[in-house]
């Protein structure tokens, strides 16, 4: 694993944070979504000591892709079609 896998994930992230923030501030889904970025957020935070290190980078990526299904399960059916990680 490198950086490139890093970048990817912070990126996704990034991506998520901004369907987040279509949440109104003061629904419950609103602190669902915000509590699935910020284990995700963590896990990354994780690999960014050591992008190298296999088992952190898998880790980070289930957590990340823990967070997108539930952030794209608050917004209802059909709202997005999951891809193959890279």
């Amino acid at each position: 694993m490198d950086w490139d896998a890093v970048d990817r994930m912070i990126r996704e992230l990034g991506a998520l944070r901004v369907v987040a923030d279509s949440f109104p501030p003061e629904t419950t889904a609103r602190g669902q979504v915000e509590k699935a970025i910020l284990d995700g957020a963590e896990a990354i935070s994780l690999t960014i000591r050591n992008p190298r290190d296999a088992a952190a980078v898998a880790r980070a990526r289930a957590t990340l892709a823990t967070a997108r299904d539930e952030v794209f399960d608050l917004m209802g059916p059909g709202a997005y079609t999951p891809r193959e990680p890279r």
